[in-house]
């Protein structure tokens, strides 16, 4: 079967999604905490042109870079990953609005990564992460043998133990 198709493969994919978001909310959380004291600024959607503003699209780029970079995936270069289209203004090499009109913008996104460093909020994500990927092996390991009793009759450890051939 399937396994997008089949109802267990659903259910822990969605336990698996579940599991994660919650510890990927509690770096946001913390990660929002952190920016918008450094910055002064409390994110939220554009308002008018004039005003300072802090992007939600900030959060999710430093907790993307401080997971893949505590989980020793490749990071660009911080100046690399950022474009300066005026004073203040950031967005990310792919477009994503950062921030606007925001003094010093650069530094102060720096500064939140550096805050955030090694914090106890990354830890838990990242351990959380890893645990999520030693779990997902072991389930995926659990539901394939319960699969192939469906198919090949007699050779797992249930068939032996209910007499099978």
């Amino acid at each position: 079967p399937e396994r997008t198709r089949d109802p267990l493969w659903r259910h822990e994919a969605a336990w698996l999604r579940s599991y994660e978001l919650n510890r990927r909310a509690e770096l946001n959380r913390s990660v929002r905490k952190n920016a918008e004291k450094i910055f002064g600024v409390k994110v939220g959607l554009r308002g008018r042109p004039e005003e300072p503003w802090l992007a939600p699209g900030a959060i999710t780029w430093v907790r993307t870079r401080l997971t893949n970079d505590a989980l020793g995936n490749y990071v660009r270069i911080f100046d690399e990953d950022l474009d300066e289209a005026s004073p203040g203004s950031l967005r990310s090499l792919y477009g994503q609005e950062l921030t606007m009109g925001i003094e010093e913008a650069k530094y102060k996104l720096q500064r939140t990564l550096t805050a955030m460093e090694g914090s106890r909020e990354v830890t838990a994500a990242v351990e959380s992460y890893q645990q999520l990927q030693e779990m997902t092996e072991n389930i995926h390991e659990a539901i394939d043998e319960y699969l192939l009793i469906h198919f090949i009759t007699g050779g797992c450890r249930l068939c032996q133990k209910l007499g099978g051939p």
